[in-house]
């Protein structure tokens, strides 16, 4: 075969990076030559290839490595795949029979972006025995990946040089290639070698040449994973994959060319020949013990289109992890809603999911109960009705419709309905009580009565009852008496066999681990409901909610900004008659939202404070809403916007104990002005602020105190002691940790200190809520106001001046001018100020490295953005890190 890649520079780094064992990352677009050059680089040598193309979810990318290390992670926490991979990566070329290479993985972009971000990772710190070779479409962007072990290869189009260079090899002229085969290397390879000028032709031919493989050909266009390319390997020789292979129609590990793959589906589908090919496909993964999430996509898609509708139950038993259920629910719901079906074959496969239905959307359960409450089968009306109840457990609702009751008690008294949905129904039903409030003994008692009487187990009986206690401690307060009953009930039910009821313990715990600030247990956690094989419970708001304050404490905005909607226009209405929405699902993006616009220390959204208001109201106990309408009423109470605060107020006093705590607290605040409060009353408050030390809120505390003390000029020795002694304010770390620090400098008044401190938190801590806005005096420019704001809004894009002067019909001179005027510099300088602002918090807050931060600020460079450091704050930037960062070196950052 000739050569017919002209990439000399290319071909020379690739030999030199497998000579030296290192790593090399070819982008470029599709087509464009990348796995030719490699093949032809490595032709010869021993390699081992990937396929991203199967590793599009991390179960399956995860269980494609297994199988290359022979070993299995863990968990599937970062830290745990990051430790795996490292330990097995290196043993590749020593384990196997030959030495190996090179490790090449094709398609790097389709696989599972999480995973591949940990490799990346692991490939910029191990020193490997072999070379490792990444091909993909795009690279991302953080600068953090490349570095000396990890290089990336940019393959462009080819130059006209080197398109002549080609020609000359295969003794053709330039001329001679038609116009749209120029410079794409796929195609010049079709026409030198196999006379073709179209992908589309090749096809074409290829299909004709290929008639004697068509059985096999079939089969592979079937097979979407490895393990369903070992059932084609036993129905097939080697010799037929091999000549598969160089014809180019197919490549060792790998799915089929995708245009060859969609002619072999419409041949399948003209003849009929797709459903008896299917089922044998089925036959083979049902023979399996256990099934990834993709093997058991595909035999769920085959399964419904056959309308096997039987190996349901078979199919759950094969789920590597119950989180993989959510595969079955399109299945399951095609199913419930089907008139043609009994309610026994309905009823069957509910019951085959038990537990795990708690996958379902609201929705979902709602259209269940739409469709079969007026059916003639009482299984029917019994399954819609067990469906209604999860419904209104999962909307949150504190007053559901009234007819829940008498669905309650029907479900109960129904003598064909199996004990496992009953026992579901009473356990949901316990939950929402123990939500709406404490439960009486009496209560507690009728409800362990009837659980025992279904068949419920001793031990998972006593996890009930500590449960109950545990959590009517939590409304008393006594939330350290609640802790050890809840780690007690956690066991009760794991012991018993109880999943779901262990998951609910979990987040109770996740809860109150939080709220007494224990960082290591909230982290052991975290990673506990990761690695969980039940259910999708790292998946649910209570989870998403603590991981992001956790992040968001460590100065890592990036999960709080994916999780905030775009806007504050409102919740669409549910009118739904029988569960009138919304529900709490509607409000969680709104919970990040408040965090958000508190940082950004910008006037509060009133239509933010109505929203929240109204989740209050219309939801029962959640902690996590909670927490979100304390950080709002907050913000309200640092711009002193009374009329939003008093909103917010009333509905955490009518919420539940810990709102109602906060509420009071907040009070007090909101009255230090009229009472002229000294530095011991302020201490008094902030010992109360601090009985429960959340990173979320307590600095906040600590900046309404300081804030007070500078406006009204108190002696403010007494309160920086507090602030620098307190042990519950010591105990925290990362941003939180630097708010109050900042609070203590602004205190002492050291210029050095204050200069670390971003320009709006010194203003609210001081005292002004913005030096700078409108809020400075009547005399204040309004065009200069607008500008400022936009800045402030947009500071890392371009500074278009012409446009903004435009837009208030001034010269870009005047507008220049008056701003220089009002602030004291122009609005190129005020830009490149925030620019700087915004660096120094990612300087304190975490340990990335100066060129990705000037990156991530919007400088061009390093240099320039160190000069330009340097000429504002008057340090360099690893000066500034090393004077303030310093100061608390148990930063988790």
């Amino acid at each position: 075969m000739r050569r017919f890649i002209g990439r000399k520079s290319e071909r020379s780094d690739l030999e030199r990076a497998v000579r030296n064992r290192d790593v090399r990352w070819i982008t470029g677009p599709a087509g464009i030559g990348k796995t030719q050059l490699v093949r032809e680089c490595l032709a010869g040598k021993n390699t081992i290839e990937l396929d991203g193309a199967w590793m599009t979810k991390q179960v399956d990318a995860v269980e494609c490595f297994s199988q290359l290390l022979g070993s299995h992670p863990t968990g599937t926490t970062s830290f745990e795949l990051a430790r795996w991979l490292a330990a097995g990566l290196p043993r590749l070329a020593s384990e196997r029979g030959v030495p190996v290479d090179a490790l090449v993985v094709d398609d790097f972009h389709l696989m599972d972006r999480g995973l591949a971000t940990v490799f990346l990772r692991v490939l910029t710190g191990l020193e490997l025995r072999h070379a490792v070779i990444l091909l993909s479409q795009e690279a991302w962007s953080e600068p953090g990946f490349l570095s000396n072990r990890v290089r990336q290869v940019r393959l462009w189009e080819l130059s006209e040089e080197e398109v002549g260079e080609l020609c000359a090899s295969h003794g053709a002229g330039t001329s001679d290639l038609p116009r749209e085969v120029v410079g794409h290397p796929l195609l010049m390879r079709l026409f030198f070698e196999q006379g073709v000028a179209s992908t589309q032709e090749w096809m074409d031919e290829l299909v004709r040449s290929l008639v004697e493989f068509r059985p096999v050909l079939k089969m592979l266009c079937l097979v979407e994973t490895p393990l369903q390319l070992q059932w084609v390997r036993e129905h097939c020789t080697f010799e037929i994959l091999e000549k598969l292979a160089k014809s180019g129609a197919w490549q060792e590990g790998r799915p089929l060319l995708t245009p060859l793959r969609e002619r072999l589906f419409r041949i399948l589908e003209e003849s009929g020949e797709r459903p008896a090919l299917e089922s044998r496909l089925l036959a083979f993964l049902m023979a399996r013990e256990q099934l990834s999430g993709r093997d058991l996509a595909s035999a769920i898609q085959i399964a419904e289109r056959a309308g096997a509708r039987d190996v349901f139950p078979t199919l759950i038993a094969k789920c590597k992890s119950s989180g993989q259920l959510a595969l079955l629910q399109p299945a399951l719901l095609k199913m419930l809603r089907r008139s043609e079906l009994s309610a026994a074959e309905k009823l069957g496969a509910y019951r085959a999911l038990t537990e795990h239905l708690r996958i379902h959307e609201l929705e979902d359960l709602l259209a269940i109960h739409d469709t079969l409450i007026g059916s003639d089968e009482e299984e029917d009306r019994r399954l819609a009705q067990v469906c209604f109840l999860r419904a209104v457990f999962m909307s949150g609702l504190k007053a559901p419709p009234p007819i829940t009751e008498q669905y309650w008690r029907d479900i109960l008294e129904a003598r064909n309905l199996p004990h496992v949905v009953k026992e579901q129904v009473v356990h949901l039903w316990a939950f929402r009580k123990i939500h709406l409030g404490p439960m009486d003994t009496g209560s507690r008692d009728r409800m362990l009565e009837l659980l025992r009487e279904m068949g419920a187990p001793d031990r998972g009986c006593h996890g009930l009852a500590l449960l109950y206690e545990a959590v009517n401690s939590c409304w008393q307060f006594r939330i350290n008496d609640a802790i050890p009953k809840l780690e007690q009930s956690r066991s009760a039910f794991e012991q018993a066999g109880m999943i779901m009821h262990s998951e609910w313990s979990t987040r109770y715990l996740l809860v109150l681990y939080y709220l007494k600030n224990r960082d290591d247990q909230v982290k052991a956690m975290l990673d506990r409901i990761e690695q969980s094989p039940h259910g999708n419970v790292h998946r649910e708001f209570w989870v998403q909610f603590f991981k992001t304050a956790v992040a968001w404490s460590q100065g890592n905005y990036v999960p709080l900004l994916s999780q905030c909607p775009s806007t504050t226009a409102g919740i669409a209405r549910n009118a739904l008659a029988a569960l009138p929405g919304p529900y709490f699902r509607d409000f969680f993006p709104y919970c990040f939202l408040a965090i958000r616009q508190r940082d950004l220390l910008k006037p509060p959204d009133v239509r933010l404070v109505d929203l929240l208001t109204e989740a209050l109201a219309r939801l029962h106990l959640f902690v996590p809403l909670t927490l979100s309408a304390v950080v709002l009423a907050q913000h309200c109470l640092l711009f002193e916007d009374k009329e939003s605060f008093a909103k917010v107020k009333s509905s955490l006093l009518c919420a539940n104990p810990v709102a109602a705590m906060h509420a009071a607290l907040l009070s007090s605040f909101e009255q230090l002005e009229s009472t002229g409060a000294d530095c011991n009353d302020l201490i008094a408050l902030l010992e109360r602020a601090t009985l429960v030390t959340e990173r979320l809120t307590t600095p906040y505390y600590v900046v309404l105190a300081v804030r007070h003390a500078s406006r009204n000029g108190l002696g403010n020795q007494s309160l920086s002691d507090y602030l620098s002694r307190s042990t519950p304010l010591k105990e925290l770390c990362g941003l939180p940790r630097f708010v109050v620090d900042a609070c203590i400098a602004s205190l002492k008044g050291d210029d050095k200190e204050l200069a670390a401190i971003p320009l709006p938190l010194r203003n609210l801590i001081q005292g002004r809520l913005d030096s700078h806005g409108p809020e400075a005096g009547a005399s204040f420019d309004a065009t200069v106001a607008e500008t400022k704001r936009h800045i402030d809004d947009n500071w890392f894009d371009e500074l278009n001046l012409a446009e903004l002067a435009l837009k208030h019909g001034v010269s870009r001179f005047s507008l220049t001018r008056r701003f220089k005027a009002k602030l004291g510099v122009s609005p190129k300088q005020y830009q490149q100020r925030q620019k700087i602002e915004h660096a120094k918090l990612k300087l304190i807050e975490t340990d990335w490295d100066v060129t990705a931060i000037s990156y991530e600020c919007g400088f061009c460079d390093a240099p320039q953005f160190a000069r330009m450091f340097k000429r504002i704050t008057g340090l360099t930037p690893s000066q500034f890190r090393n004077t303030w960062g310093a100061r608390d070196s148990r930063r988790s950052v």
